[in-house]
Formats: structure tokens, C-alpha cells, sequence
């Protein structure tokens, strides 16, 4: 599909954002980074595409992990609002991290506190954590309780 740089088109939706396309997410004018290829899922892309301008190996666990979970919360909705009818997705700025209590946050910093991510090329750290929310989500959602104090208002 073509992208423009502003959004998504309708015939990427399909429903579901682990198999939509993302489009980019900077504005049309800027070249961007080269991150993320086609192979890879929309959301781990979003999150290369909101790290690469930093100096990421030198962010903390913390702060990488608020910011890649910005940066799917950012395409969800993105996602989301691309879908209702008569609407479009224009620019989007900075990501904003997720806040500090933030159960997924937590998740996120024990997992890279388990592993050597610095050491990763951004593609593959983007991958694990999106795969990592994934797993998250998926506990949450298939238990009677939420996993570390996550309201639900399911």
C-alpha cells in the first residue's frame, strides 16, 4: 500500500493492528531514519521509528521502556481513529512515554534488565518488546485478575 506519511490508508486497517501496515509517523517533509523493514510487525516499527533519532543504548531501562510503550500506545490510537469513517491521521509529534506506574513499563524494565538489549540492533529490541507487551496482554487478559495492579474494567 502506499503510504503518505500522514496516515493510514483504509486497505491497511484490517481490523487488527498486529497485521496493519504502519505508515510513518513523521511528517511527509522529513526523510526519517531507516528502521524497521517491511517483514516487520506495524507496532515494533512504530517503536524504531520513535527511538532511532535518540541515543538509545544509553537510556536507561526505564526510560526506553516508557517510550516504547508510548510508541504502541501512539499507534493504537492512530490505528484506531484511522478507522472511523471521515477521519485522517495527520502529523503526529514527539511520542509522550507512558507514565512512570504504568504495569507494562514494569514488565518491560525486568525484561531488559534480564537480558544485554544494549547489544541488539534497534530492530530486534523493538521486536522483543512489542513481543513482550504482546505476552503481557495476553496474561492480562486471560486472567481474573489484572497482572500487577493494572485496572480491569473489562
Amino acid at each position: 500500500m502506499c503510504r503518505d506519511g500522514e496516515g493510514y490508508t483504509q486497505a491497511d486497517l484490517g481490523g487488527d493492528p498486529a497485521t496493519a501496515q504502519t505508515a510513518s509517523l513523521l511528517p511527509a517533509d522529513v526523510k526519517g531514519y531507516p528502521v524497521a523493514g517491511w517483514w516487520a510487525d506495524p507496532r515494533a516499527a512504530a517503536v524504531a521509528e520513535a527511538l532511532a533519532p535518540l541515543d538509545w543504548r544509553n537510556l536507561t531501562e526505564r526510560k526506553l521502556a516508557r517510550r516504547a510503550v508510548g510508541a504502541v500506545d501512539r499507534f493504537t490510537v492512530a490505528l484506531l481513529l484511522s478507522g472511523v469513517p471521515g477521519t485522517r491521521v495527520g502529523k503526529l509529534g514527539p511520542v509522550d512515554p507512558a507514565d512512570r506506574g504504568d504495569p507494562r513499563v514494569e514488565h518491560l524494565v525486568r525484561m531488559l534488565r534480564s537480558r544485554q538489549w544494549r547489544a541488539l540492533s534497534l530492530d530486534r529490541l523493538c521486536a522483543d518488546l512489542v513481543s513482550s507487551l504482546a505476552a503481557w496482554q495476553l496474561t492480562w487478559q486471560s486472567t481474573d485478575r489484572s497482572p500487577r495492579g493494572m485496572p480491569d474494567d473489562r
